[in-house]
């Protein structure tokens, strides 16, 4: 389904010199703009000295290459090592979702798959930063779902221009963008810092966009056997899989591809096929990997061969938005009783097939307008998330700070911020729902 918020992306070239840990800015250019550095606050350094790789690295440049090692310091690594275990039961993951990198220089606002809309105004520099993951931290998350488009890790020149932002991948899946990832790295490295599982998720991709004009037609090319967007799929795959070999898993978990569309599930073998290439990929150096792989129909509904996936260490994604929880016209109502009917059943319903196959599931996905009253925002998140504690099921809602969707809301933009609701202005000048994340962390 279609999720709107506002997530301006673009890609970043070459670093000039490469941080000596994960801590220091990554300077970046692009043709369209003026180069700009990201530089973190006195106070964020100090956060973040334990973040500090000791080890000394080579500038950071684009290339033919494979992305080498990741800056995360060995410190870091050792305290990954003693989060929860994720190889028998999912842990009691309460999480959100970071959509920074969600969608590629392309505004979800614009539904419109025109690339003349995508301006230099449009495009900023997207860099994740230590703030929004202190602020989920603090908040009581210990779960977060990070959902990238895999074009900011590969670059060229003309793809980064304004023009050639949309649908289309026009880079090389030998170049890769080293400034893209030294930010994951950092962002990894903040979120063991503060005890935040990361989940990678991606969420779009070359041939497998979710957004614009007809999502079935646009994600045809994904699902087409041997084609160049598969390629790159399992290929981005493949260099985060060895990236990241020594990240523990308790830390680091993958999600393969988000809501794959209705027509795979006419032809499940070819979503099942291209999940285990990037299963090989993943296990030819970390066999014990959690691996999350999307239900069909938009993370709806189970798969009929479940057993033809080749992942060790399995999960199921399922997403819910029930009823009228999308609706984003000011002053939206929600019809409560339909909505507690509506969760009751599809809980159950994806409770029941796990319990059936034998197979781990979490909440991964689900939602409420902030344009929806508070007091029936509030009543719809209980509801789910009573229902999820009942069936000791982890649950992930969307997300953040995700515009209208978002229980953290940027300081610039007053139309998200719910009626009646109360705010907790944070260190960084944004504003949390106090009692929806009190409902989402419990």
């Amino acid at each position: 389904m279609k999720k709107l918020f506002f997530v301006i992306l673009s890609a970043l070239l070459l670093c000039a010199c490469a941080p000596q840990n994960v801590t220091e800015p990554v300077k970046t250019e692009t043709p369209a703009m003026e180069a700009k550095e990201t530089i973190a606050p006195e106070e964020t350094q100090e956060k973040t000295a334990e973040a500090e790789s000791s080890e000394e690295t080579e500038p950071a440049e684009n290339e033919p290459a494979e992305a080498g090692a990741n800056r995360i310091s060995q410190e870091l690594k050792e305290k990954a090592k003693g989060f929860p275990d994720v190889s028998a039961e999912l842990p009691d993951w309460r999480g959100t979702h970071i959509v920074d990198k969600a969608e590629y220089a392309w505004p979800w606002v614009i539904v419109e798959a025109d690339p003349e809309k995508v301006s230099e105004e449009t495009m900023k520099e997207t860099l994740f930063d230590e703030d929004t993951v202190l602020e989920i931290a603090e908040a009581g998350y210990n779960f977060v779902r990070v959902s990238v488009d895999t074009r900011y890790f590969f670059t060229e020149d003309a793809y980064l221009s304004p023009r050639y932002a949309g649908q289309d991948f026009h880079g090389n899946i030998d170049m890769l963008n080293a400034g893209q990832y030294e930010n994951l790295d950092q962002l990894i490295a903040w979120c063991i810092q503060h005890n935040l599982h990361v989940c990678l998720d991606c969420h779009s991709t070359p041939g497998g966009l979710m957004i614009g004009g007809d999502e079935e037609a646009i994600r045809q090319e994904l699902f087409t056997p041997d084609s160049q967007a598969q390629k790159l799929f399992v290929r981005f795959w493949s260099i985060i899989a060895n990236r990241y070999a020594d990240v523990d898993t308790r830390a680091l978990s993958f999600n393969l591809y988000n809501e794959p569309p209705a027509f795979v599930s006419e032809s499940e073998d070819v979503y099942i096929r291209l999940m285990n290439e990037a299963i090989d990929e993943i296990q030819a150096v970390t066999p014990d990997r959690l691996i999350f792989v999307d239900a069909l129909d938009y993370s709806t509904r189970g798969l009929k061969n479940l057993g033809d996936l080749k992942a060790n260490n399995l999960a199921i994604g399922f997403h819910m938005y029930a009823n009228e929880s999308t609706n984003t016209e000011p002053g939206a109502k929600l019809d409560l009783k339909a909505c507690k009917n509506e969760i009751a059943d599809r809980l159950d319903a994806y409770r029941q097939w796990a319990e059936e196959n034998n197979v781990r599931w979490m909440l991964q996905e689900y939602g409420c307008s902030a344009y929806i009253k508070e007091e029936e925002q509030e009543s719809y998140y209980t509801m789910i998330t009573a229902a999820c504690k009942a069936m000791k099921v982890p649950y992930s809602l969307w997300a953040f700070n995700a515009g209208d969707f978002g229980v953290c809301i940027w300081a610039e933009d007053d139309k998200f911020v719910t009626p009646d609701a109360v705010y907790t202005t944070t260190g960084a000048g944004h504003r949390i729902n106090t009692a929806l994340v009190k409902i989402t962390t419990e």
